[in-house]
């Protein structure tokens, strides 16, 4: 699958949430405040609540069941045989970038990485800069959108304003990625290839987007009566291939399914203030995901068919452990607050997304 997406992916994720497939898929409907059901448009329901209601704290929002997650975090480990897929591991290991290196256990390294058994969001090989490859991971809760590695862990929160605030950390995390990104393609463009100049204008573009969008969630956080923290930048990343590989996974999975999350938000949120936020936010994201799918495409053409075919890899087996994950997260009451899709929603909304992108 390898797609150019030079505009916005909005229109796709809309048709997404409309399908009969999705619907069918889901089997259930979300109940707003006011009354209505969340299959409605926002601007189209009678809740009786204008756009600028002042939000409720946290204290009023209703009790229900707490799931709790584990932290996000993110590290880098030797590529060694101890990693492989063998007889100890879980049934579903697998990931694999293609090639002749052997299968990656994810949920053995999250294991050594954090010191518990979290579970394994998703793992990629990347070049170390000495000629060799080092393997790098992600484990536990992961925010969707771009996470730069490296990345502090932030804990996901169990109450409304908690996770509003987590979501702040994350998004002024993708400010990091998209600054790396631009950064290298902006040195491509001095070295003569001009070609990426639109990249790298888009990219900064990004960076300036998600910068406003870290404030806006860090703001309604605050109103919900929690203070964002927001990261620390880590060690930026400067080799074409290894910004390429984070790339197929951090873009054209996480940030695409990101935006995608989005939309649902903007529209199943069942308070007014959140999903007027949540929609300030979905079209934005819907380009970034449509510039990670450009960029994909670039960076197939510009580094050879052996390493298109890894990017490609890496791209589907993060897909799987998205899938993975989606059936194994619960929905929590803060979820269907955020309009945070879990369950069958969530693997309807993978399996959606999947087909409308092959197709």
């Amino acid at each position: 699958m390898r797609m150019h997406a030079s505009r916005s992916l909005a229109p796709l994720f809309l048709s997404i949430l409309a399908s009969p497939f999705f619907a069918l898929a889901c089997g259930d409907v979300v109940t707003v405040e006011g009354g209505g059901d969340a299959s409605t448009p926002a601007d189209a329901r009678a809740d009786g609540i204008a756009p600028d209601a002042t939000p409720e704290s946290d204290a009023d929002v209703p009790d229900g069941p707490i799931i709790t997650s584990p932290p996000c975090v993110s590290g880098t480990v030797a590529d060694e045989a101890k990693w492989c897929c063998d007889a100890n591991s879980d049934p579903n290991c697998g990931v694999s970038n293609g090639g002749d290196a052997c299968a990656i256990d994810c949920q053995r390294i999250c294991t050594a990485v954090t010191g518990a058994s979290n579970d394994a969001f998703s793992c990629f090989r990347g070049a170390n800069g000495d000629g060799g490859t080092t393997i790098q991971c992600l484990c536990g809760a992961c925010g969707v959108g771009r996470i730069p590695e490296g990345l502090a862990a932030c804990p996901e929160g169990e109450t409304v304003g908690e996770r509003l605030a987590f979501q702040a950390y994350y998004e002024a995390a993708s400010v990091f990625a998209f600054e790396d990104l631009a950064a290298t393609l902006g040195a491509a463009v001095r070295g003569g290839a001009v070609e990426c100049a639109g990249l790298a204008a888009r990219a900064e573009k990004a960076a300036g987007e998600e910068t406003v969008h870290a404030a806006s969630m860090a703001a309604l956080a605050a109103q919900y009566g929690v203070v964002a923290t927001l990261p620390k930048r880590p060690a930026s990343r400067r080799e074409m291939i290894e910004l390429a590989r984070e790339n197929a996974i951090e873009g054209c999975v996480r940030e695409t399914f990101g935006a995608l999350v989005a939309a649902h938000q903007a529209r199943f949120a069942t308070r007014a203030d959140l999903r007027l936020a949540f929609a300030g936010l979905a079209d934005d994201e819907a380009s970034h995901a449509s510039l990670s799918w450009d960029l994909h495409a670039y960076f197939c053409t510009v580094l050879g068919p052996s390493v298109a075919a890894e990017l490609d890899a890496a791209r589907e087996a993060a897909f799987d452990a998205f899938a993975a994950d989606a059936a194994n997260r619960p929905e929590s009451f803060t979820d269907r607050v955020l309009g945070i899709p879990r369950g069958r929603r969530a693997v309807a909304l993978v399996a959606a997304l999947r087909q409308s992108l092959a197709a």
